[in-house]
């Protein structure tokens, strides 16, 4: 995972390349909170623990664990919490309370999670084909349909990643 396409802003970091961008493209170490948020809540991923001295793994699907990685977060030690590094003094946790997983018919998954930053909520976020979920959305970014034509038609991988207090 490189980067999100198509929010209102673009990262400095962006802007200060050479290399074609997106309105609205940040750099994975700049997400917002709840992009992150989306990203680490919403997944089909296992962690297991260590076994015969040997490190953790989380397994599943690898874009899944490549936007976790790319975001820094990382599975506690009870391998149901997840928490995003120290920012600004302030460490976001989450866990994932019920998995909706994908449906290749339904073209999306969804997931409900308590979210601790420091207050605690519960937030349901779910991800799926761009088609799909501009459906679901009350208030669609103005540049969503051309942003997700192209990344599209750039045979990249496109998935709208979404979030509901």
């Amino acid at each position: 995972m490189k980067g999100l396409a198509g929010l209102d802003r673009t990262s400095d970091t962006a802007r200060a390349t050479t290399k074609p961008y997106f309105p609205g493209y940040i750099e994975s170490f700049e997400f917002p909170a709840d992009s992150q948020i989306v990203i680490a809540g919403c997944n089909s991923l296992v962690y297991l623990p260590p076994q015969d001295g040997g490190k953790p793994k989380v397994v599943g699907d690898p874009l899944e664990n490549a936007g976790l990685r790319a975001i820094h977060w990382q599975f506690a030690p009870d391998g149901a919490t997840l928490t995003s590094p120290m920012k600004a003094g302030r460490k976001v946790m989450l866990r994932i309370l019920h998995r909706f997983p994908f449906a290749s018919a339904l073209k999306r998954m969804s997931c409900v999670v308590e979210v601790r930053d420091p207050g605690q909520r519960l937030v349901i976020v779910a991800k799926g084909a761009a088609e799909i979920m501009r459906e679901r959305m009350t208030d669609v970014p103005k540049d969503y349909d051309r942003v997700a034509s192209t990344m599209l038609s750039r045979d990249a991988e496109s998935s709208r990643w979404d979030t509901a207090p």
